[in-house]
């Protein structure tokens, strides 16, 4: 399937072809013994000219079409991925707070996915700026799951002066970052992402 950009090229290749065709049967028409009005080579290039005119219109039209269903089908896509995000965090930090800790860690992949995918897609480059500071978020929570999954596996160790239970901070950032992305995510739905 060609882009946009490769259809609008070929489209002018063609148009241009045709109207150097005619220009060349017009200038070689005093030649021929079977001339027709040399105002039909008129016609036929103007009547090339609004083709070429109309088909750079249609394909310009296209591109905006499929340019605002793709933003759509990224805010959906996003909006899942994060939501399924929060539950994971709410579960966590639950879980937690129950004194339990569960074999699972956040669902960054796919968010690292739909916005790789769909980074081109914003309509304002800040966007995909906030998007990611949350999914970096969401990685550093994965990584403080495994540490402290490895501490309780190791038996819950003293830690050095200063430091801090591992699952409390863990408990502290899956609250701050459920707020951080609920606020992102109700900014980014109450937006026109399709423009």
């Amino acid at each position: 399937m060609l882009s946009t950009p490769s259809k609008v090229f070929w489209l002018l290749f063609c148009s241009f072809i045709l109207i150097g065709g005619e220009y060349y049967l017009f200038s070689q028409a005093p030649k021929f013994e079977d001339v027709t009005n040399p105002k039909d080579y008129w016609y036929a290039t103007l009547g090339g000219f609004i083709g070429a005119a109309i088909g750079v219109a249609w394909a310009w039209c296209d591109s905006q079409a499929r340019l605002k269903n793709e933003r759509a089908n990224l805010k959906t896509h996003l909006l899942a991925a994060f939501n399924r995000n929060l539950w994971l965090l709410k579960k966590c930090s639950d879980n937690i707070a129950a004194n339990k800790m569960e074999d699972f860690r956040m669902d960054a992949t796919s968010v690292s996915h739909i916005l790789f995918s769909g980074r081109d897609l914003f309509p304002d480059s800040q966007w995909a700026a906030d998007f990611s500071g949350q999914l970096y978020q969401i990685e550093h929570i994965n990584a403080q799951i495994d540490f402290a999954r490895e501490w309780i596996i190791a038996g819950s160790p003293a830690l050095g002066a200063g430091a801090t239970n591992p699952l409390a901070v863990l408990h502290s950032h899956c609250i701050q970052v459920h707020k951080d992305i609920s606020a992102l995510l109700s900014r980014y739905e109450s937006c026109d992402a399709t423009q």
